[in-house]
C-alpha cells in the first residue's frame, strides 16, 4: 500500500479529481451517482466549494487522499452529515479503480473514524452502504464496524431507491490506523 496523507481539496486538484471521477465511473457508477464519464473540472470545483462550506459550518470534513511520495490524488473520503445535537456523523470513502485492493480505503476509514472521535468529538460514526456494494461493505467489516440493520429504500442512487446496510462505530471500537492530515 502506498504511504498516504489526507488534505482538503483545493482548486489545483480539480483536474486530477475530475480525471479519477471519470475513471471511476466505469466501476463505481452504481454506488456513486454523481460520478459519470463526463465529470468536469467545473463540477469538481463546485464540489470543493460545497466541502469548504460544510467545513465552515462544521457539518462535514471532506479530504482528498494523496500518495505521499508522488502527491498523486488517489480518491477522497470524509466525515459528513454531522449532527452536532446527537454527536454523530457519516463516513464516506472512495478510491480510484487503479488504487483499489491495496488497503487504502480501510486505512482511511479507520483513520477518519479515529479523527471523528478525537478531533470532532463525535460519539457515533455511521456507514450507510448500498447492500450490493460488497467492496465498501468489506471495508466496514475490516474497520470493525457493526452491522446494525438493512434499511429499505435508504439511499437514492442514479434516480433509484436502493436498500442499504447500516453500520456503526462508537469510541473504543475502531482499529488503529496511521495516516496524516495536512493543514
Amino acid at each position: 500500500m502506498p504511504d498516504i496523507f489526507l488534505r482538503a481539496l483545493e482548486k489545483n486538484d480539480a483536474a486530477a479529481f475530475a480525471a479519477i471521477a471519470r475513471e471511476s465511473a466505469i466501476n463505481a457508477d452504481p454506488w456513486m451517482g454523481w460520478c459519470d464519464r463526463q465529470y468536469t473540472e467545473e463540477q469538481a470545483l463546485e464540489w470543493f466549494a460545497v466541502c469548504a462550506q460544510e467545513r465552515a459550518f462544521q457539518t462535514g470534513y471532506e479530504f482528498g487522499v494523496f500518495d505521499k511520495e508522488s502527491g498523486q490524488l488517489l480518491g477522497a473520503a470524509g466525515v459528513n452529515m454531522i449532527d452536532r445535537i446527537h454527536q454523530r456523523g457519516n463516513l464516506s470513502y472512495w478510491v480510484a479503480p487503479r488504487w483499489q485492493g491495496q488497503g487504502i480505503a480501510t486505512t482511511v476509514a479507520s483513520f477518519l473514524t479515529q479523527y471523528a472521535f478525537t478531533e470532532l468529538r463525535l460519539l457515533r460514526v455511521e456507514l450507510v452502504i448500498a447492500i450490493a456494494n460488497l467492496a465498501s461493505r468489506r471495508v466496514a467489516d475490516k474497520v470493525g464496524a457493526q452491522l446494525e440493520c438493512l434499511a429499505r429504500n435508504r439511499l437514492r442512487l442514479n434516480g433509484n431507491s436502493v436498500d442499504a446496510a447500516v453500520y456503526s462505530l462508537i469510541p473504543g471500537e475502531v482499529r488503529a490506523a496511521s495516516c496524516l492530515i495536512q493543514a
